[in-house]
């Protein structure tokens, strides 16, 4: 299916799967499969990744005013993710194996690679710490999991000092999300188009 039928997103997708369960002959077999599947789809994914997130951030994400989406959101976690799924299928296709861990150990891989500056990575890693810790601090203050953080929570976060914590914390989350976005847009050429 992989190879015959499968849509440059359903290979995204994959890049981020693994067995947990199996065979080594299982293991073996379905990683081939999907280096196949990266070899002929590999520069159709950036577009499709593109093409993803914009439709991410005009149907899914939570556009209220005084309301951030960490995860759907311009900069947010999803295109933390399509870097990586990027990233991780051209690692792959050059090693010629397949590479994924953990979102945490897949920046620290990559940042070794060429893909993007030592800068970009470093972004990356800081910017994942960020919304993964607002993110799980907002899922304990509203008691259900959310990934939409409102004023109201970034003014219960107390882990800045002075009066002025909700604004600079806002202020580092815009600037933050504002750096993953343009390297998401470099990455994809969408800042070609």
């Amino acid at each position: 299916y992989y190879m015959t039928s499968a849509r440059p997103w359903e290979i995204l997708a994959v890049t981020r799967a693994r067995v947990i369960h199996g065979s080594v002959e299982a293991k073996k077999f379905f990683d081939e499969v999907r280096l196949s599947a990266y070899r002929k789809h590999l520069d159709a994914l950036p577009g499709e990744a593109l093409h993803m997130k914009t439709r991410f951030e005009k149907e899914l994400a939570e556009k209220s005013p005084g309301k951030i989406d960490l995860k759907y959101g311009p900069g947010g976690l999803s295109d933390i993710d399509f870097i990586l799924e990027i990233c991780l299928a051209r690692a792959s296709v050059e090693k010629g194996e397949i590479i994924h861990t953990s979102t945490r150990e897949d920046l620290r891989v990559l940042a070794e690679t060429d893909y993007l500056s030592p800068e970009e990575w470093r972004t990356l890693a800081r910017a994942y710490q960020l919304l993964t810790e607002l993110e799980r601090k907002n899922r304990l203050i509203e008691d259900r999991p959310s990934h939409v953080i409102s004023e109201e929570v970034l003014s219960k976060l107390h882990f800045r000092a002075g009066e002025d914590k909700v604004t600079i914390l806002r202020s580092e989350l815009e600037k933050t999300m504002s750096e993953v976005k343009k390297i998401f847009n470099k990455l994809t050429g969408a800042s070609l188009q």
